[in-house]
C-alpha cells in the first residue's frame, strides 16, 4: 500500500509503489485528504515506480493538479493518419502532431480536493513510463522540483495481446510528449538536482535535499 510519512511538522513524503495492479485509489485519495490537512509541502516518492496504468495515472495527477491542467500528448498511428489528411503535403514528425492535435490529456476535478501546497518528485533510473509522465507533468504544470537521479526514458504506451497457449505479447501503440512538447522515450527525465545515494539506515539523502529545498524556498 502506499505510504504517507510526515519527515517535519508541516512536510509529507507519499510514496507511490507503482500506477498498475495494486495502485490504490481509495488510499490515496485518504492519504491526500490527511496531507491537505496539514502539510505545506509534500513530496512524490515515485523511485523504483516502474510505471502501469494511464488511468491511475491520470487519478494522481488529478490529486496533485488542478482539473484541466494539460499535461500531454498520446500519439498514436490514427492521430498521425488525421494529421496527414487535415495537412496534406506537410512534413509529420511527432512534435507538430502533437501541437497540432486538440487531443490534449489533462487532469480531471476528483471528489477530494487536489493537494495545493508545494510539491517535489524524487526520481531514479527504475523510474519508468508513467512514473516519467508523472514526474515531467508536474514539473511543467505545477511548477513541482525533481531530485534524484534520471529516470529510464521508456514512455512508450503499451497493450497486452493475447496468444495461443496462454502466452501473451506486449506491443507499444503510441509514443508520448509532455505538454511542452518534450518526447520522454528515450529522453529520461533528468532532475533538477542531482542527489546521489541509495538511503542508508539512518537517513534519506534524497528526502533530505528536497526537504531543505521546499522549506527554503
Amino acid at each position: 500500500k502506499e505510504t504517507l510519512t510526515w519527515v517535519t511538522e508541516d512536510t509529507a513524503v507519499l510514496k507511490v509503489f507503482t500506477f498498475s495492479a495494486g495502485y490504490g485509489q481509495k488510499n490515496i485519495e485518504a492519504l491526500i485528504t490527511e496531507a491537505n490537512g496539514k502539510a505545506k509541502n509534500l513530496i512524490l516518492d515515485l523511485r523504483s515506480n516502474g510505471g502501469g496504468s494511464v488511468n491511475s495515472l491520470n487519478h494522481l495527477l488529478s490529486l496533485l493538479m488542478p482539473p484541466k491542467v494539460e499535461y500531454g500528448i498520446f500519439v498514436n498511428r490514427k492521430l498521425v493518419d488525421d494529421f496527414k489528411l487535415a495537412n496534406p503535403g506537410a512534413d509529420v514528425s511527432l512534435e507538430k502532431v502533437a501541437a497540432w492535435t486538440p487531443r490534449k490529456t489533462q487532469t480531471r476535478e476528483r471528489e477530494v480536493p487536489h493537494f495545493k501546497g508545494k510539491i517535489a518528485v524524487l526520481i531514479n533510473r527504475g523510474s519508468a513510463s508513467a512514473s516519467e509522465i508523472a514526474a515531467a507533468g508536474l514539473r511543467e504544470g505545477v511548477g513541482a522540483k525533481i531530485f534524484g537521479q534520471p529516470t529510464a526514458g521508456a514512455v512508450l504506451a503499451s497493450v497486452f495481446g493475447r496468444l495461443p497457449e496462454g502466452y501473451s505479447v506486449q506491443y507499444p501503440v503510441s509514443d508520448y510528449l509532455t505538454a511542452k512538447g518534450m518526447r520522454l522515450e528515450k529522453n529520461p527525465v533528468q532532475p533538477d538536482v542531482l542527489v546521489a545515494g541509495p538511503p542508508s539506515a539512518e537517513a534519506d539523502p534524497v528526502i533530505a535535499k528536497a526537504v531543505e529545498a521546499l522549506r527554503g524556498s
